[in-house]
């Protein structure tokens, strides 16, 4: 529906083919330190999906996006206490989707440079934590599903719902390879009154059609 009212509202304004493109990338992701996680360590996730840009008229280097992005956020950490090691590694899939309200401009042959402003919308999936416990040599594991099984032990589950603001720059090949690096601040505690939120790199190549 979204791209529906982005398309047939800008269609009018400006009369531009829409873009369509199919984009991967790499996530590094972490979490503001908070009341229950602190201390965690970036993750290397990925995000895979499709987009659509419309410009808001010819020659006119403003545009807004709209993508569908199935990511791997999360984090890890690992603590010692005397011989005890801790190990926790945050394994969510999102449903990402980033609204973009860009411009972009030519810096030379075949090559332009575009910069852009994110809302983005975030539904959670399914995930696993898994935490995993070494005392001199002897292993245990626990694994929970990371947006139902709260309140087991040291897990709580995460809020399915995620909002967070973006910035995003790059360039574009030949009007068919677009790469980008953007940068998401998750505004939502994705774990109530903790002051956890969401903090993600991310780095996208995107194909054109």
């Amino acid at each position: 529906m979204m791209l529906i009212l982005i398309a047939f509202t800008t269609s009018i304004m400006a009369m531009e083919p829409i873009r369509w493109g199919i984009m991967g990338g790499m996530n590094v992701s972490n979490y503001s330190d908070g009341d229950y996680i602190s201390d965690s360590d970036a993750r290397i996730g990925f995000s895979a999906g499709v987009n659509a840009r419309q410009y808001f008229g010819p020659n006119n280097g403003l545009f807004a996006e709209l993508g569908v992005l199935l990511s791997l956020k999360g984090s890890k950490a690992t603590e010692h206490f005397d011989g005890l090691k801790i190990s926790q590694r945050i394994n969510p899939y999102y449903l990402d989707i980033p609204i973009t309200i860009g411009y972009d401009y030519p810096i030379g042959d075949n090559v332009k440079a575009f910069v852009g402003f994110v809302p983005m919308f975030s539904i959670g999936l399914f995930g696993k934590t898994k935490y995993e416990l070494d005392y001199r040599n002897e292993k245990i594991t626990r694994k929970y599903d990371i947006f139902k099984d709260g309140d087991k032990d040291l897990h709580r589950a995460l809020r399915r719902f995620d909002f967070g603001l973006g910035l995003t720059v790059g360039c574009e090949l030949y009007d068919l390879i677009r790469i980008s690096l953007g940068y998401e601040w998750g505004l939502i505690d994705v774990i109530s009154n903790t002051g956890i939120r969401n903090r993600n790199f991310q780095l996208g190549v995107t194909y054109l059609f």
